[in-house]
């Protein structure tokens, strides 16, 4: 209540405290796009991956067929 009197907004000056401390101290922010960058490039490489696991056939998935194959035979 105090902070909406003062006209304070706790989310709005955590979602801006980025972008003002990058105006305030812009050496300090100099390679923040080398990063965004990089990270957006590894980020790309991992769903890449993630892309060609599930697309690839499953090894296992007749190893468990033959199993119960095996193991529903009579004795």
């Amino acid at each position: 209540m105090v902070q909406q009197l003062s006209g304070r907004d706790p989310l709005v000056e955590k979602l801006a405290k980025p972008h003002i401390d990058r105006a305030e101290y812009p050496s300090l922010h100099a390679d923040d796009d080398i990063k965004d960058a990089l990270k957006a490039q590894v980020a790309a490489e991992l769903q890449a991956l993630e892309a060609q696991k599930s697309t690839a056939p499953k090894l296992n998935e007749y190893a468990d067929e033959s199993t119960q194959s095996v193991d529903s035979t009579p004795s």
